[in-house]
């Protein structure tokens, strides 16, 4: 019986850094996660290609703060098969909004 070491991947970082944009407080330990999650961006293992990102989201908010989001789907995997299998075939990564317009009223 094989078994294999779960590893947090790109989808966790995303949840985290959207639990993180949208929280007012922040623990060290969430954001020492994240930033060790920022730069894996493929899965660890296996073979995979992704799209191109696409084009940002509109942001959460109108008048200031908020997030935006970007895109990309994976095209092709070939993973091995563990007890359980979890496949992300969807990436987002999120940005902040600070710089947003305000609309006029």
């Amino acid at each position: 019986m094989k078994y294999y070491r779960w590893q947090a991947g790109p989808l966790a970082a995303t949840i985290i850094h959207f639990a993180m944009a949208t929280s007012t407080t922040q623990s060290p330990e969430t954001t020492t996660l994240f930033q060790s999650q920022k730069s894996t961006e493929s899965p660890s293992f296996g073979s995979y290609a992704w799209s191109t990102w696409g084009s940002w989201s509109a942001c959460s908010r109108s008048c200031g703060g908020g997030v935006a989001f970007q895109e990309r789907q994976l095209l092709n995997y070939t993973l091995p098969t563990p007890i359980i299998t979890v496949r992300v075939t969807r990436e987002i990564r999120p940005r902040d909004c600070t710089g947003a317009m305000h609309p006029v009223r």
